[in-house]
């Protein structure tokens, strides 16, 4: 209970610095941080019945919560409903937390595996890994195999290749059992042929083509930065993309960043019921 108690602190304190709160969920995240858990509590029924939509003022009622059995189906929730928000990696982390901290290996590496996949750019994921390091260990390539599903699988044996490619062995012909694994490292496999690919085509793999969904386009930079500053009032992750069209400038505004476009494609409905316009998905 110690180690979750300070990773719950730890947890608050970092999501205090997350941009584009408000600043009714700020103030209150930072008294609970204080100690004054009990008056944020009385505040939480009037915020959840003035927002009760609102991603931020959910992630401040779980937080708050005494059971952790009951915060995560609500940290999930904001996940699945709110994935581009600016409370979704936030929640995410808690569900890594909770699970790791409980000793579900499995799910735990799941989750973990998932926030990496969905939110790279996260201020807490290398917590997140530190956490189910000290908990249940980042596992084996064969256990996060497990872990993940068809598609990610198929993302580690690239990785590998790339590896083994970099690092080729002699004419050993005995594989050895898996060996734990550090953060985003597998063991090398055997490579027949030193030049059998040049480095820059395994390079390829690792850096995968990233996509977003555009929900508009404009000929000047000025409107497309004022569109941009107002999806973010809505706690969507807007940016700007400049594309050229023929002999012309276009500055398009995108919301977030995904690492295939199946998951581009489910982050669509979300969006679009968040922004008011019908997104389609473009690369980044």
């Amino acid at each position: 209970m110690m180690i979750f108690a300070l990773c719950l602190i730890m947890g608050i304190i970092g999501a205090i610095d997350a941009l584009g709160q408000t600043a009714t969920v700020r103030t209150r995240l930072q008294d609970v941080a204080l100690g004054k858990l009990q008056d944020v509590k009385r505040d939480v029924p009037d915020l959840l019945a003035e927002y009760p939509n609102d991603p931020g003022v959910h992630f401040l009622h779980a937080v708050v919560l005494d059971d952790a059995d009951k915060a995560v189906p609500i940290y999930t929730r904001i996940v699945n409903e709110h994935g581009t928000s600016e409370w979704a990696d936030d929640a995410q982390w808690r569900i890594v937390q909770y699970y790791a901290l409980k000793r579900d290996t499995s799910r735990a590496r799941r989750e973990l595996y998932r926030y990496r996949t969905n939110y790279p750019q996260s201020e807490f994921l290398l917590a997140a890994m530190e956490t189910v390091r000290a908990t249940v260990g980042l596992g084996t390539q064969q256990q996060i195999s497990t872990a993940a599903d068809s598609k990610p699988q198929a993302a580690l044996k690239s990785q590998q290749s790339a590896v083994a490619t970099q690092k080729p062995q002699t004419t050993n012909t005995n594989k050895t059992a898996p060996q734990s694994l550090k953060p985003d490292t597998y063991p090398a496999e055997e490579s027949p042929k030193k030049t059998e690919e040049p480095p820059k085509k395994v390079e390829e793999p690792i850096k995968p083509v990233k996509y977003s969904l555009q929900v508009g386009s404009y000929a000047t930079r000025e409107t497309a930065e004022e569109m941009v500053e107002e999806f973010r009032k809505k706690r969507l992750r807007a940016a700007l993309l400049q594309k050229n069209v023929g002999n012309e400038k276009v500055f398009a505004v995108i919301i977030g960043e995904y690492p295939n476009r199946e998951s581009a494609e489910r982050a669509k409905e979300i969006v679009q019921r968040q922004c008011e316009c019908e997104p389609f998905v473009v690369e980044k």
